[in-house]
């Protein structure tokens, strides 16, 4: 599968119910949100140094445990925005990370 360009992944995971919570020089951190609660245990970490413009595979695959999905591809799917915001959460539900 193709890289994936920094900003779409940020703009991807904002659409999906993440907020960002904390940006410094090295990283931008997303927790997710959903009916006005913080779900800390489901995240996101973004390098946003110079060489990290895209991020190929082997890096998106690594966000796995943090966005707590079990496939590389919903994994994809969910950088790249075929995934919907509802399908996110059916996943999340289903894997008892939410209520």
């Amino acid at each position: 599968m193709a890289d994936i360009p920094r900003r779409k992944i940020a703009k991807s995971l904002k659409a999906k119910g993440f907020v960002q919570t904390k940006s410094g020089s090295d990283h931008e951190w997303f927790v997710f949100c959903y009916n006005d609660k913080e779900y800390k245990h489901i995240m996101a970490k973004i390098s946003r140094g110079s060489s990290y413009k895209t991020y190929p595979e082997s890096l998106w695959k690594r966000m796995k445990i943090m966005l707590r999905l079990q496939k590389n591809q919903e994994v994809h799917d969910l950088l790249t925005c075929p995934m919907k915001h509802e399908q996110y959460l059916e996943i999340l539900r289903k894997e008892g990370e939410i209520s």
